[in-house]
């Protein structure tokens, strides 16, 4: 073996990262040209050659050369990864341990935020939440971002810590400690090598610890990577979950964690045998299940009953399903050891009664047909009002302006459209306004159809669902929800896939509200109403407005949320992605993100910038950590929080203008 050393280190290193390096010349420079970049400066990068065949020692050479004070570059015989990776842990001089694969890169920000987080709370691991990137398709998935309250203990006292963790080695940071206490290392010659060793280093921390947000970029389904193909060495899976088995087994905690363990177990096995489509060789399909079931039944008397699993991948929670459904399910994998006849047979009668089963289950399929029934059986209801903003994701706009002036009348019910998991922060909305005559309804539930089929007004600023139908006598006005400087309808990119419920929705409309003759002139284009629309076009202005003319309505809400003296600016950039196609979004995430960067550290401490993004979006951007900037606050609708501030900032692309 040769070694190859680096220049002086610093002697106060804090993370060391371990990267073990084999056939990745293409991708090779964006990884270290992230590593070399973090943040964190007391960093030791090493670089681990696993006799790698192609170019990526020239690669090696030119960052060891050029940052020898942060680069130690090892070259060793072939042994795969888990031996590379083992062979770096000896040289590694910091305080804690990373590990990247490198056909992989990560945030410049990663380390120092893991770093701090692991130092502020005194933890032996720290996680992060990393992105899944599609290559080929130029797109990203957050992944393993959620139950961020899970953390900040130790595995014996939050156990579901155990299968709530993807097992990566990559996404996590590892007191060095760790590994010399228990002198845990990967498996050599093992696939899946982190479930042999992730798991079981895990029960060892004092206390896990998340930063909450995706630093590391995961290349998923790399062409040439080990895990890409189904092969024969898959079935060293198995390998890898028996030698975790084993060792909980030898620290004795294997019934501690049995529970938890068997989800693993049951998880890794079922993704298996979901891959089944890729497999060529039916033999080995036939190995796959045979061994599958022996190991579970080896370690697990009980996994057939295993709810903690069942009930998280089928989604199923009663005791029938669970018996006659989830099980059978399962066990359906083993058809492939049946003779062919038999098979077919079972296909036909399993792919019938799902279909049966998931008609009935299905909610959506359940709650139209509440509209329809509704809408063909029950009459009007001659004072009830069913108002909706953004399709249930914000309670504002001209419809809450109109709202506020209807609920003046005692003899009006009226109804306003929210989202299931936003019905608590809307309600506040409504407490705030003194809106007790108000109710809010869940949208897409019984209760909605029932009300969007039996209401006599109908208030929206954008649309109601594709199986909307107007009734005779139904009133419905749309007042769309601002000016379009931007592309609209056909003349959007992607638009013309997407226009068709607008366009239907506008023309079930009996009133069109438009603030000027741009507006009005621009929606019919856009949206081919002209010669088609026979409703009332009404040329008014927004009822949203009027609160501009509000001076001490202004005043109130400046006091109210601390911003009395400063200098208060409100953003909010429209998003150009089209509804069909979310993936659009991602690289809008990462712009938003930059600009609010800059935003910030030029803000001084008398300015706010306050930023509310497009309900489409909103929810992908998570927008915390900054020192000026905030979000709009949720007990307020947005055109009475913007009458309070200085200056409004929107973002439009010039070709879109």
């Amino acid at each position: 073996m040769i070694i190859q050393y680096g220049g002086s280190m610093s002697d106060n290193i804090k993370v060391s990262v371990i990267v073990p390096i084999y056939n990745v010349e293409d991708y090779l420079e964006r990884c270290l040209e992230s590593l070399v970049n973090q943040t964190l400066k007391d960093i030791q990068i090493i670089l681990v050659n696993d006799g790698s065949p192609d170019n990526s020692q020239l690669i090696i050479d030119k960052y060891a050369a050029e940052y020898p004070d942060k680069i130690l570059a090892l070259v060793k015989e072939n042994g795969g990864l888990s031996d590379a990776r083992n062979y770096g842990i000896p040289y590694a001089t910091g305080e804690y341990i990373g590990f990247v694969d490198s056909d992989d890169y990560l945030d410049v920000t990663m380390y120092e935020k893991m770093y701090q987080k692991a130092v502020d709370t005194d933890s032996e691991m720290v996680v992060c939440g990393y992105y899944g990137v599609n290559e080929k398709k130029n797109t990203f998935r957050q992944l393993q971002m959620a139950n961020g309250a899970e953390f900040g203990v130790s595995l014996l006292e939050n156990p579901t810590l155990l299968y709530s963790n993807a097992p990566y080695a990559w996404n996590k940071l590892f007191k060095k400690e760790l590994f010399e206490r228990t002198g845990i290392r990967f498996p050599k010659g093992k696939l899946y090598e982190d479930i042999a060793t992730i798991y079981p280093i895990m029960q060892y921390a004092n206390r896990i610890e998340k930063v909450n947000e995706p630093l590391y970029y995961y290349i998923l389904q790399r062409e040439g990577a080990i895990t890409s193909k189904v092969t024969e060495k898959t079935l060293q899976m198995f390998d890898s979950l028996a030698l975790l088995n084993e060792h909980y087994k030898e620290s004795g905690t294997f019934d501690l964690y049995k529970t938890q363990l068997c989800f693993i177990n049951l998880k890794h096995t079922m993704l298996r045998f979901k891959d089944f489509h890729l497999y060529n060789d039916k033999a080995l399909q036939k190995r796959m299940v045979k061994i599958g079931f022996k190991q579970l039944n080896q370690y697990f008397d009980n996994w057939k009953d295993n709810a903690l699993f069942f009930d998280a991948f089928f989604g199923r929670k009663n005791s029938f399903k669970k018996k006659i459904g989830v099980k059978t399910e399962l066990w359906w994998y083993g058809k492939i050891l049946m003779p062919n006849g038999l098979i077919k047979a079972c296909k036909i009668i399993t792919g019938l009664l799902k279909k049966g089963r998931n008609v009935l289950k299905n909610k959506k399929f359940v709650n139209k047909y509440t509209y329809v029934k509704a809408w063909r059986k029950e009459p009007l209801k001659e004072k009830q009002v069913l108002f909706e903003s953004f399709h249930g994701t914000a309670i504002n706009d001209s419809p809450f302006a109109m709202m506020k002036e209807l609920a003046k009348d005692p003899a009006f019910q009226i109804y306003y459209t929210s989202k299931v998991d936003l019905l608590e922060t809307h309600q506040q909305v409504l407490d705030a306004n003194g809106l007790d005559q108000v109710k809010l309804v869940a949208l897409g539930t019984k209760e909605y159809q029932k009300i969007l089929a039996t209401s006599k007004y109908l208030v929206n600023n954008v649309s109601f669902p594709t199986y909307f139908v107007r009734r005779e006598g139904q009133i419905y006005l749309n007042t769309w929800h601002g000016t379009p400087l931007k592309t609209l309808g056909k003349k959007m990119a992607q638009g013309i896939q997407d226009m068709s419920n607008m366009q239907r929705n506008f023309l079930q409309s009996t009133h069109f509200l438009h603030p000027n003759r741009y507006t009005m002139n621009h929606m019919m284009e856009d949206y081919n109403l002209n010669h088609l629309y026979t409703g009332e076009v009404i040329l008014n202005g927004y009822p949203r407005n009027s609160i501009f003319l509000d001076k001490n309505a202004e005043a109130s809400v400046r006091e109210k949320y601390g911003m009395t003296g400063k200098e208060v600016f409100a953003y909010m950039p429209t998003w150009r992605g089209a509804t069909s196609n979310k993936a659009n979004g991602t690289g809008y995430e990462e712009e938003v993100k930059e600009i609010l960067k800059a935003f910030d550290a030029q803000l001084t401490d008398n300015q706010i910038l306050y930023v509310n993004l497009h309900p489409l979006v909103r929810d992908k951007v998570e927008i915390s950590g900054f020192e000026h900037i905030l979000t709009f606050p949720t007990d307020i609708d947005n055109y009475s929080f913007l009458n309070a501030v200085d200056v409004l900032m929107c973002r439009e692309k010039k070709s879109e203008l």
